[in-house]
């Protein structure tokens, strides 16, 4: 969606960070490792929930305050995956990086000030004794090899904090990490990024939606196919990851696999944005959150509809009978009932938003989880992810 809604020029339009697209190359191209598996997944929710992908550039340098002239990094212009097949499912030609909304001096102060708050905390001293190594366990360690020297904080932060960050490349980019990612989204993107920035500003700064639509079906999806898994399985595959692999054979297939689902989902990716628009717009906070409802109630029921659960149905058989043994017909036909209505109760509150109604029909497709994984490794990558 190349037009702006409500000045947000990005809005149906998501962009990845460096560790999301190593992940996904080493999906496809090897070594994969466990680590990897939750960028995957992310990057994945990325393909099948937005318009537009991008991937993070780096912003090489800036003219003075003039924000029309972010110049990228060359590397910004590179395949993002190197597939061939996946990498025209992005646009990230050095020319079409987009003009960011700009952050004026009181609000990077404030940005930088809460950089360096986070990182006293997580690290238990202070920031001016944070070495490079300690960073690179916060920040993908690509972005601290583009270590601008030009002038981003010079007019834009008190004195103490530009002598910190302009003295420490490592601090320097992880400032210049934290504007582009707020500058990103503030223009109207889904940003899906990694490390101690990334996900203090998905927790505290970024729009829930539509990554939330996933909440609720991740905590159930651990809480019950860990339960299933069998000996010899270290792992679980998570949701839309085990949707990609079982319609694969080989790793060489997960390239138009991703592709083909993602095509799947475009008109109900539309109709998701469309109803995310309509909430965020609405005229009436009345009406925002009767929208919010409907959709959290989709999110919350997603796995119970798409795998209704078999042991209460059991329960339900067996206190039908006793009932019908008491001769107490009414009550037999009362529990059937009120165990219908329930199932009923999950898979009408998701079907009532397509893209959810889309995804539990494809979670119920989903192949055995102990050969998702072990069909595509190789035996070193098997032996790191538990599996014998």
């Amino acid at each position: 969606m190349d037009g702006e809604v409500n000045g947000r020029s990005l809005i149906r339009s998501a962009v990845l960070d460096h560790g999301h697209l190593v992940a996904l190359q080493r999906l496809i191209f090897g070594p994969l490792s466990p680590d990897d598996l939750p960028l995957v997944e992310q990057s994945l929710r990325a393909f099948i929930t937005v318009e537009q992908l991008r991937p993070l550039p780096i912003i090489a340098a800036e003219m003075g305050d003039d924000f029309d002239k972010d110049i990228p990094d060359e590397e910004s212009g590179e395949a993002p995956i190197g597939d061939h097949v996946l990498d025209y499912e992005f646009i990230y030609e050095p020319t079409w990086v987009p003009i960011l909304p700009a952050i004026d001096k009181e609000e990077k102060e404030a940005i930088d000030g809460l950089a360096v708050r986070l990182l006293e905390k997580t690290f238990g001293k202070s920031v001016h004794d944070i070495s490079i190594d300690e960073l690179a366990n916060v920040l993908d360690p690509f972005l601290l090899g583009h270590v601008n020297q030009g002038g981003w904080f010079v007019d834009s932060e008190a004195r103490r904090l530009y002598l910190l960050f302009n003295s420490h490349p490592g601090l320097h980019n992880l400032i210049l990490y934290a504007h582009t990612l707020i500058r990103f989204h503030r223009a109207g993107a889904v940003v899906f990024s990694q490390g101690l920035i990334g996900e203090a500003c998905q927790s505290h700064l970024f729009s829930r939606y539509p990554s939330s639509v996933f909440d609720h079906l991740d905590k159930d999806w651990h809480k019950y196919i860990r339960q299933v898994v069998g000996p010899g399985v270290g792992v679980v595959v998570p949701p839309v990851l085990a949707c990609v692999l079982s319609r694969v054979d080989h790793r060489d297939d997960i390239p138009l696999a991703v592709r083909d689902i993602r095509e799947e989902y475009r008109a109900s990716r539309e109709a998701l944005w469309g109803y995310l628009e309509e909430m965020w717009f609405a005229p009436t906070l009345k009406k925002q959150l009767k929208l919010l409802s409907k959709l959290e109630a989709a999110s919350e029921n997603l796995f119970k509809a798409s795998f209704p659960e078999r042991f209460r149905f059991l329960q339900t058989a067996f206190s039908t009978a006793i009932k019908v043994a008491q001769l107490n017909p009414l009550s037999a036909m009362e529990v059937v009932g009120s165990s219908l209505l329930k199932k009923d109760e999950a898979t009408n509150r998701v079907s009532a938003i397509g893209f959810t109604r889309q995804l539990s029909s494809d979670l119920r497709q989903i192949g055995g989880m102990s050969d998702l994984l072990r069909k595509l490794l190789t035996k070193a990558e098997a032996a790191e992810f538990g599996l014998s």
